[in-house]
């Protein structure tokens, strides 16, 4: 008597907790985890970030005369450059890094000499 009212009580805890149980189990088997990015990736993606305000200033520089642009602009180089060399591109990343520039910035991967001086390696 006693081993069937406990088996009847576990019964009714399984019943009551296996939604519980599945919803778990699908969250844990059900869903794989994306691939991680890889590492040109990410660096294309941070220097397009950081050199995106300085395209932007070049482009209209290029239809001005203002020295006060000119300054902005140099201004803007600085703070890019800065904050290229903060995300640690080596040499060795360019032959991945033109291909992930060219998807995920294409501006910047037509600025081969722009490229150049703010990554302090030839291109």
């Amino acid at each position: 008597m006693i081993i069937y009212l406990l088996i009847r009580i576990i019964m009714r805890i399984i019943k009551q907790f296996s939604c519980l149980i599945c919803i778990l189990w699908a969250l844990a088997c059900g869903n794989p985890q994306s691939p991680p990015e890889l590492r040109q990736d990410t660096l294309a993606k941070g220097m397009c970030t950081c050199t995106e305000r300085l395209l932007a200033l070049n482009q209209a520089a290029q239809h001005s005369n203002d020295s006060l642009a000119f300054r902005s602009i140099a201004d803007e180089f600085d703070q890019s450059r800065a904050c290229v060399q903060k995300l640690g591109v080596k040499p060795d990343d360019k032959t991945l890094l033109v291909q992930a520039l060219s998807n995920s910035c294409p501006a910047l991967a037509k600025e081969q000499e722009l490229l150049t001086e703010l990554l302090g390696f030839a291109w």
